[in-house]
């Protein structure tokens, strides 16, 4: 924003937009046999909408709910909710997660990649696109490996786990003269991250328009992070936990071995099990 000196964190006194929230009460997970289940609340039906097929160790639903990616052995694959899912070029791929466009962002390795109108079925429209990752300053982040990506409700924002140690925040900004097979934008850091030199991120989600929610080891450690650099809260982990989603105003939904998932409904680290086994719980995003 103008007047911001750079930094791609925009206080609201400079806006007259109030980001998108993100707040979902549905969320998904994939279960033993392959089926993509949703679920209202930890205590109510699993419903059934469609079957993807095994193997799969993490998927992400579009916000509008009609697409879903998913990965298996480090392929990524896309397509529409109910029909088959269309494997994409590329390999190595850690994480994902769709913005409000049904675009969708990935990490592989060293690399972030966009990949525009993934939910189509043509294979060119759905080509990666590396995206350069720079301070605020301009100067180029060359520090990787990228292990964790989530896109803010608002499709603007982006966190990001850096080198395993670092928590990242930054905005999406245009490049005016992209030229056809290159990213029209790229990511600019904000000024602001959170470094553990002593501990590894392994999962993390937005919660709200303006909080993100990272796990990490040992411990496990649970904790909620203000992007404008505020005191951060923490947020009591069970044992083994190894994956975390959230949507505001609804319950927190975490992983355990062998496919058990547990739900908090207040913040609190009241954690109780849901009924049934399941891979990568997410709310759409």
């Amino acid at each position: 924003p103008r007047g911001s000196d750079s930094n791609p964190v925009q206080q609201l006194r400079q806006s007259k937009y109030t980001p998108a929230n993100g707040a979902y009460s549905r969320f998904y997970y994939v279960d033993g046999a392959g089926d993509l289940l949703s679920r209202v609340s930890s205590v109510s039906k699993p419903v059934k909408v469609a079957h993807i097929g095994t193997g799969f160790t993490q998927i992400a639903v579009s916000p509008d709910t009609q697409y879903v990616a998913a990965v298996k052995n480090g392929s990524l694959f896309t397509g529409r909710v109910g029909a088959p899912l269309v494997r994409r070029a590329g390999d190595g791929y850690t994480s994902l997660s769709w913005d409000p466009v049904d675009d969708l962002w990935a990490t592989t390795g060293d690399q972030i990649v966009m990949i525009s109108g993934a939910a189509s079925p043509s294979q060119l429209a759905g080509k990666p696109v590396a995206v350069s990752v720079v301070n605020s300053d301009g100067t180029t982040q060359n520090v990787g490996p990228f292990t964790g990506l989530r896109v803010a409700p608002d499709g603007v924002r982006v966190a990001i786990i850096v080198g395993g140690n670092d928590l990242d925040f930054g905005a999406f900004v245009q490049l005016p003269n992209a030229r056809p097979g290159q990213a029209a934008v790229r990511i600019v850091l904000s000024q602001f991250y959170v470094s553990v030199p002593s501990a590894t991120f392994t999962s993390l989600t937005w919660y709200g328009p303006d909080n993100v929610i990272a796990l990490r080891d040992p411990g496990p450690e649970l904790t909620e992070y203000p992007v404008n650099g505020g005191s951060s809260t923490s947020i009591p982990a069970q044992p083994r936990m190894s994956w975390i989603t959230a949507s505001l105003g609804n319950p927190l939904v975490a992983s355990l071995p062998r496919g058990a998932m547990v739900a908090d409904t207040s913040l609190s680290g009241s954690w109780t099990p849901v009924q049934g086994t399941g891979i990568s719980a997410v709310y759409p995003g």
